[in-house]
């Protein structure tokens, strides 16, 4: 690290940390006994990050901005997005749960800002799977995921009305005879499959 201020100090400088150029406002608590550091760094890209960094990677808690309106706050090792953060994407969708090496891994949940639907599960490298459910503003799918698309059995609730229906959700291709190549020839669909409506609470329902 090419500059070491005490804690509140700010300073205009190039910094090099790990090897990597950043430009901007710095102000660095070295932490005594330790190879760590916190201050802000504003990287030539117009990157921000604001947070712990543990041997010139940020490690542990800390901010990063990025420059089309992105955000992530949350826990870091290494240099990745690892542990408990929520990122808020450009377009205004959030999550929050779960990260390992940049990827969204673990309990989580997404939600889209222009349906206001939520998805609550699990994830693995990036990608839906397992156990989970679906959130609309008019009801509930409870089932499970296989590459990052409701998969098998499941169940709509809808408690406005209350009852629930059961069914499952299959995989559906479609061949496209306009493609021009093998890769978009096929284009692969989930189909919801409905079976029994019943009920919720039959109290309410005699």
């Amino acid at each position: 690290m090419c500059l070491t201020e005490s804690s509140g100090s700010e300073a205009q400088t190039n910094v090099t940390v790990a090897g990597k150029a950043r430009i901007g406002r710095v102000g660095i608590q070295v932490i005594p006994g330790a190879a760590a550091s916190q201050g802000l760094y504003i990287f030539k890209s117009g990157h921000r990050y604001e947070g712990n960094y543990v041997q010139n990677k940020k490690h542990g808690q800390g901010i990063f901005l990025y420059p089309d309106g992105s955000k992530y706050d949350g826990e870091w090792a290494d240099d990745l997005r690892c542990g408990y953060g929520v990122y808020k994407y450009a377009n205004g969708d959030t999550y929050e749960g779960e990260w390992s090496k940049n990827l969204r891994h673990g309990q989580g949940t997404y939600t889209y800002i222009t349906t206001n639907v939520k998805v609550v599960g699990t994830w693995v490298n990036g990608v839906r799977e397992g156990g989970g459910e679906m959130i609309f503003p008019s009801y509930i799918f409870k089932g499970s995921f296989s590459k990052d698309q409701p998969h098998g059995q499941g169940k709509h609730i809808f408690q406005s009305i209350n009852c629930e229906q059961d069914g499952k959700y299959v995989v559906s291709k479609m061949v496209n005879a306009e493609a021009e190549d093998d890769e978009n020839a096929v284009t692969t669909n989930v189909k919801w499959i409905g079976m029994d409506i019943y009920p919720i609470n039959p109290e309410q329902a005699a």
